[in-house]
């Protein structure tokens, strides 16, 4: 069989090679500008390797063993890069080592440790990188495990933290190949950036709940129930904002299942799965219901859709109309299955599900949209790719922009804040891929020529 031409795949090669050097150039040079300067270059290089593979019908010939080779090089250099722009990771070390050692990462916030005497000069430094130090860490037991084996292999170093997420991500490539789709989809899921910044370099582990929720996918397509409700589990525990797919895993069901048997089923693999995982953690004398609390209710950082109602409505009612838009959209995707796709089987939308919620957050760190990228690629959900693309200009707000000389110092109180040109930007060019999605997928008909 004919395979892309050579001059094409390297170029798209070049175009991501280039891009996860660049992190790697950026997060050395020990700057706020450099590292903003890698940023938006690796997302600008990786969108437009992405534009290339999307536009170009010719990498539908490409070789499976060409694209998931260079997917695993392209993490290879990445993981070589320190976190650019990123204080998450000191928080993933301090908890690795409290789970670890004591099992113990709820019950306290690391300010009870500042001044803790016999503390190595390394962890003092990493105790005091933890932002947010009076609030007790907001990660699930997924991840907590996940620290915690991390630290078994590289204590203090996030090298380990890197490996798992590494391999992680090459589950969840393996999970999409599994699924059938083309070298030319799954190229989408190997170059893009929003991966080897977020995930790689910075560490970050929310591809997680990807691959549980691919693994969810798979169950549903094998109609096991029980298997369904245990991989979402895994992927609450990993990230309680998992749970938006749940109304979905149930109302939607297989063809040829019975209503009544399913939905107990699921609900009491999910049950088993939730209680395993916390249970040890509440037995120990915490959970991250706290911190959760606190991130709900007071945390606000580059908002979408959330942004318009915040205009728009009272102050104190702008989470409860939130959150209302989101369980309506869920109900919308229900009743769209139901209708279109029920008789042929297909798959629920979790990738939209997960998408809705990201556009009605109050917090919409780029991270997140990792949650959302893998079910995306597997639904050809383009213009989800390319909103995980767009994420990415969040860096652009007052703290790095202050941090990078690019702006006047700014006082506490405008910490974090993206301003609107940012937001706008983003809702354009997410809409614009939508309409560009819906163009490709429903062309306009051609009227006949008259007889």
């Amino acid at each position: 069989m004919a395979t892309v031409p050579a001059s094409r795949a390297l170029g798209v090669a070049a175009l991501g090679i280039c891009n996860a050097l660049t992190l790697v150039v950026g997060s050395h040079a020990a700057s706020v500008e450099a590292e903003l300067i890698a940023t938006l270059a690796g997302a600008l290089l990786g969108g437009a390797a992405l534009s290339w593979v999307a536009f170009d019908d010719r990498f539908e010939r490409s070789s499976m063993a060409w694209v998931l080779g260079l997917a695993l090089l392209l993490r290879l250099i990445a993981v070589q890069a320190t976190p650019l722009l990123e204080d998450d990771h000191h928080r993933y070390l301090w908890d690795g080592m409290r789970t670890a050692t004591a099992f113990d990462p709820y019950r306290l916030p690391p300010s009870a440790f500042f001044g803790t005497p016999g503390l190595s000069p390394r962890w003092s430094d990493i105790l005091g990188g933890i932002n947010y130090p009076d609030i007790p860490t907001i990660y699930g037991p997924v991840l907590q495990w996940l620290f915690a084996a991390a630290h078994v292999l590289a204590p203090g170093q996030l090298g380990g933290v890197q490996a798992l997420v590494l391999v992680a991500d090459l589950a969840v490539l393996a999970l999409l190949a599994r699924q059938g789709l083309s070298a030319r989809v799954l190229l989408l899921y190997a170059l893009h950036p929003l991966v080897l910044k977020e995930a790689m370099a910075s560490a970050h582990p929310d591809g997680l709940v990807a691959l549980w929720l691919l693994l969810a996918a798979l169950a549903w397509q094998g109609r096991r129930a029980v298997w369904v409700g245990v991989a979402l589990g895994l992927a609450v525990g990993t990230k309680v904002s998992a749970l938006v797919v749940l109304p979905l895993l149930l109302l939607c069901v297989p063809a040829g299942m019975n209503w009544a048997t399913w939905v107990p089923r699921l609900l009491g693999g999910l049950a088993v799965s939730v209680a395993a995982l916390y249970g040890p953690f509440i037995a120990a004398g915490g959970s991250d219901a706290s911190a959760l609390r606190i991130f709900g209710t007071q945390w606000l950082f580059n908002p979408l859709g959330y942004r318009l109602l915040d205009v728009a409505l009272p102050a104190g009612a702008v989470r409860p109309v939130a959150a209302l838009l989101v369980v309506g959209g869920l109900g919308v995707l229900v009743w769209r299955w139901q209708r279109r796709a029920r008789a042929a089987s297909q798959l629920p939308p979790l990738s939209s599900a997960v998408a809705w919620l990201l556009f009605c957050s109050p917090v919409v760190n780029p991270w997140y949209w990792l949650w959302a990228l893998p079910l995306a690629v597997c639904a050809g959900q383009r213009w989800v790719i390319a909103a995980a693309v767009i994420a990415m200009l969040s860096y652009l707000n007052t703290t790095v922009l202050s941090q990078a000389g690019w702006i006047a110092p700014i006082t506490v109180a405008e910490s974090f804040r993206v301003d609107w040109p940012v937001t706008f930007a983003q809702l354009l060019l997410i809409g614009l891929a939508w309409l560009w999605r819906r163009r490709r997928v429903h062309p306009p008909q051609q009227q006949p020529p008259p007889s």
